[in-house]
């Protein structure tokens, strides 16, 4: 079986990474992984991603335009917006502590509790056709045989 890791990511973030040009995701904790990482999107809603400029950026294509200067919301576009499920797959390519860099999406502080972040640089994003629902889980994870097979497949790669 080929290795993948997965990374749960809550929305809109997990879209912004999937389909908006997100190539950093902000943890307060590095990881040593470097490789394949599927992109899993979350059950929970981030409030401060959807307040977020450049996520709005992002998604100002996307949205009605009696919503253009408000924040993301799921209610926006519920399709777009799934949960539970892999809807991404990057290379993991670099990890390092924020300082300001990697703009705009990389933080130096996490935007919920104020710890330091590290950058995780995501390279190579190919968003899959159709979401595979999956649970998620905190911190790098890997997904059971059956999902990691249906992912591959989307990706039109052999096992």
């Amino acid at each position: 079986m080929s290795e993948l890791r997965a990374l749960t990511i809550r929305q809109p973030w997990a879209w912004a990474t999937a389909h908006g040009g997100k190539t950093v995701e902000n943890r307060t904790r590095p990881l040593a992984y470097r490789g394949r990482l599927a992109i899993h999107a979350g059950a929970a809603w981030s409030v401060q991603g959807g307040a977020d400029r450049a996520v709005q950026q992002a998604f100002a294509p996307y949205r009605p335009a009696a919503a253009a200067g408000r924040d993301v919301e799921r209610a926006h576009d519920p399709a777009r917006f799934v949960a539970g499920a892999i809807v991404a797959v990057a290379e993991l390519v670099d990890v390092h502590l924020g300082a300001g860099c990697c703009r705009p999406w990389g933080h130096v502080r996490d935007l919920v509790t104020a710890a330091p972040v590290h950058h995780l640089l995501l390279d190579r994003i190919r968003p899959l056709a159709v979401p595979v629902t999956s649970p998620g889980r905190q911190g790098l994870w890997r997904p059971v045989p059956a999902v990691t097979a249906q992912v591959l497949a989307l990706l039109g790669e052999e096992d």
